[in-house]
């Protein structure tokens, strides 16, 4: 797996998350990057260059980086907290930390898992070759296989298509890096 670098130092990207000032910069040289949510593409930007992740697995997608954000990242396992004292007002903060190879790592074990959900699935569902809705093989029988929108045939779903369509994304995910925009 090609490994995600800062632009600046060179070194693993790990992004400092400071929610309150919405700030982001590399845990190691603190150059500053640009977090933004569109709809549930999480896009990482620095200077005139971009990466993008579609993360399909989060609720809260608001445009600007929030705090719900952060919660939801860190509960599904995207973001580190470590836990620092701060002496001023004898408390601790938490630091949140993007590490951007280990989110490209996660995002990857999603899809082999729905990859692998789908080809193990047992249960046979039939589609529409036409308007392409989707039938389980109790309904298709009750209708003697034949759509109940256009009377077309149905046809048996093994979700090729799908499974196709996730390692294409698979493929892009491993040679995923920063491209100039």
């Amino acid at each position: 797996m090609n490994m995600i670098t800062c632009l600046n130092c060179n070194n693993d990207l790990i992004l400092a998350i400071d929610v309150k000032n919405n700030d982001f910069k590399c845990k190691d040289c603190s150059e500053k990057y640009d977090l933004l949510f569109d709809k549930k593409v999480l896009k990482i930007m620095n200077k005139n260059h971009q990466l993008s992740f579609f993360i399909n697995d989060l609720s809260n997608c608001d445009s600007k980086f929030s705090l719900k954000n952060v919660y939801e990242m860190y509960n599904k396992g995207y973001l580190d907290c470590v836990k620092m004292l701060n002496s001023k007002y004898n408390q601790s903060d938490n630091i949140w930390h993007l590490s951007v190879n280990k989110l490209k790592e996660k995002i990857t074990q999603n899809i082999n898992l729905k990859i692998n959900t789908i080809l193990n699935a047992n249960t046979e569902s039939y589609i529409c070759s036409s308007c392409k809705a989707n039938y389980s093989s109790n309904e298709a029988l009750f209708n003697n296989f034949s759509c109940i929108m256009c009377l077309n045939q149905l046809v048996i779903n093994n979700n090729l298509e799908e499974v196709e369509h996730l390692k294409e994304n698979l493929i892009l995910i491993e040679h995923n890096g920063f491209i100039p925009f």
